[in-house]
């Protein structure tokens, strides 16, 4: 598309390999590599207290970010500038297909970039609204072309009743009146005419956040900003405290409405599941809701040993006998009587064998 090369930068996340039937939503970054150890600096804790799912990184790299990152030819700020129309074709056609080609991705796609990036990505929000699902842009230089794209992007958005996608921008210490820089004040000026507009007039479904960091220098604010459009696009992705005490529907119930909110399938993973399983069956003595996750956990992983043999004892515990002699019997067909579990799973099966048969 460019007639050049460029490269990728992808980062796989953590165990990528050994969940084989793990897919994952893709966050493109602008300016590769930069802010590839930013990004999964930030996401590592927040995934690890279950703040944020599991992604692939994407970083782009680009030969002339005045080129590639402006939408038009403004001579005045670039001489080689307005490219931004075939750099976001060639990341369409060319990149989004590698990686869903060669890697597992979800249909679930963010973009991210800094100043000019950030100016591409604003400019994509309207341009290329099918493209991506979430759009961080961070201290945009929406100074380009007499605010040509803040202009663009609140006309595109006044004819909208309805956009499910997520916008996030921010500013730093732009537009201060000590900073004294035209550029800066235009920047400024661009994200209060998107705020004003938005604030006015939101279509269904954009959730949208701008934040003023007047303290920051440009340079920060793709530091700062990050964590905070991480939080904006996942506000609530971890299962509330109040869903596991209620049990396993209202579990099934928080991720069918973060399904219905990213549009695409979004399962508890199988150690949230027998968690909770573990938990029911041990802390609340309560086998009947134990069993629901261990079903649910079993779709996903059938042929686990551990999990059926929870399940099996939580049968017993609920008095469930019949089922937990099947569940047992299956266990044993799988192992093979050279396992050292064969002969304890056999003496429980001889043991509800003769229960059953007196009731």
């Amino acid at each position: 598309m460019l007639n050049e090369q460029l490269s990728l930068f992808i980062q796989l996340p953590l165990y990528y390999h050994k969940n084989a039937d793990y897919a994952y939503p893709v966050l493109y970054l602008l300016d590769a590599p930069v802010g590839i150890t930013l990004n999964s600096g930030i996401l590592d804790p927040l995934i690890g207290y279950n703040n944020a799912p599991q992604m692939i990184i994407v970083g782009v790299s680009t030969n002339d970010r005045d080129r590639d990152f402006t939408p038009t030819n403004d001579r005045k700020c670039a001489e080689n500038s307005g490219g931004a129309g075939a750099y976001l074709k060639f990341i369409e056609t060319e990149v989004i297909p590698y990686v869903d080609a060669n890697f597992r991705t979800e249909d679930y796609r963010i973009f991210s970039g800094h100043s000019f990036g950030g100016l591409l990505v604003a400019h994509a929000f309207y341009s290329a609204p099918d493209l991506f699902d979430a759009y961080f842009a961070f201290s945009p230089s929406l100074f380009w072309d007499e605010k040509l794209v803040a202009k663009s992007l609140v006309s595109f958005t006044a004819k909208q009743q309805s956009n499910h996608s997520v916008l996030y921008l921010n500013i730093g210490n732009e537009g201060n009146a000590e900073v004294k820089s035209p550029e800066g004040k235009a920047m400024l000026e661009g994200i209060k005419f998107i705020d004003s507009a938005l604030s006015q007039h939101t279509p269904k479904g954009l959730r949208y956040k701008i934040d003023y960091f007047s303290q920051e220098p440009h340079q920060v604010t793709q530091i700062i900003g990050t964590y905070h459009a991480f939080r904006h696009l996942y506000p609530s992705w971890d299962v509330p405290y109040e869903a596991y005490l209620s049990g396993y529907d209202a579990v099934a119930a928080h991720f069918a409405s973060l399904s219905e909110l990213y549009g695409y399938h979004i399962v508890a993973k199988d150690w949230q599941l027998s968690d909770a399983a573990l938990y029911e069956l041990h802390e609340r003595n309560n086998p009947s809701e134990a069993i629901k996750y261990l079903h649910a956990v079993l779709e996903q992983r059938p042929e686990n040993i551990e999990y059926m043999l929870t399940l099996a004892l939580a049968y017993e515990k609920s008095d469930a006998l019949s089922e937990a002699f099947n569940t047992l019997n299956k266990i044993n067909g799988q192992i093979g009587e050279e396992d050292e579990m064969y002969t304890d799973i056999a003496a429980r099966i001889s043991r509800i064998s003769k229960l059953l048969s007196k009731n």
